[in-house]
């Protein structure tokens, strides 16, 4: 069993897009789904794992 977490991103959050999922249900009020790296300095380096971003 693994383990996950929620968080709310901060407006500034530095990231880069490595996989966009466009099989979304806008009926849900989803605006998007991307698969995302962090790309800030300290947090590039501290987390290297890819990170699901849903909007």
């Amino acid at each position: 069993m693994g383990a996950f977490f929620v968080s709310r991103a901060k407006t500034k959050m530095d990231y880069t897009v490595i996989e966009h999922n466009y099989n979304i249900d806008l009926r849900f009020g989803l605006k998007s789904d991307k698969t995302i790296l962090l790309a800030g300095y300290k947090s590039s380096k501290l987390y290297l794992k890819p990170l699901r971003l849903v909007e």
